[in-house]
């Protein structure tokens, strides 16, 4: 008897929940710092946030749709995660942002 193959979208979603249930902060570059300075070249170049609309595809636990709705933005954001999307939720209801941004569980393809 062969096991049962599963889709690579099924896969992906099933990965993503593990990891957002997974203890620990963030993944591991992040923790260590390596991406803030280029973190803050990328937000730069996006110039005054007031009024635009951000579609953010895989929106992971809500760490960058939380910081586009401080600045301003009505963020879209979205990810294929029901873990992860419900970490987002929780994420802009802490910071009293969930009018700002609207979270869908979905695939981008």
């Amino acid at each position: 008897m062969s096991a049962a193959k599963i889709s690579r979208l099924d896969f992906e979603k099933q990965f993503h929940d593990a990891k957002a249930t997974t203890p620990g902060k963030g993944d591991f570059i992040y923790r260590l710092g390596i991406l803030v300075e280029a973190d803050k070249y990328a937000y730069s170049l996006f110039g005054d946030l007031a009024g635009k609309m951000v579609l953010e595809i895989g929106c992971g636990t809500g760490e960058n749709a939380v910081k586009l709705a401080a600045e301003g933005a009505r963020v879209f954001a979205i990810d294929i995660s029901t873990e992860m999307v419900r970490k987002t939720i929780q994420q802009s209801q802490q910071k009293s942002l969930d009018n700002q941004i609207t979270v869908l569980e979905m695939n981008a393809e």
